[in-house]
């Protein structure tokens, strides 16, 4: 089994919250490529991921401001999870 992405780690308890609360919708697939819709309070955020065959993710990112950091967000870790 692939290990978790660091991401995951760190954003883990909020992103359990916001999969608790119903937050996290299907995935939309294409490729390899998934866009997952969450709803963070007031406002709908959009993480991206890209995951290998093997279940490692080659690259990520959410819309929302704390992703641009590059060091993952709790939308990220969430639609990791869904």
């Amino acid at each position: 089994m692939q290990k978790q992405p660091e991401f995951v780690r760190a954003y883990l308890s909020a992103a359990k919250a916001l999969l608790k609360a119903k937050a996290v919708k299907e995935p939309v697939f294409s490729r390899s490529t998934y866009q997952v819709e969450v709803q963070d309070k007031k406002t709908k955020y959009f993480p991206f991921l890209q995951i290998k065959e093997n279940g490692e993710v080659s690259d990520c990112f959410c819309s929302c401001e704390r992703s641009e950091s590059g060091n993952g967000c709790s939308h990220l870790a969430a639609a990791y999870l869904r």
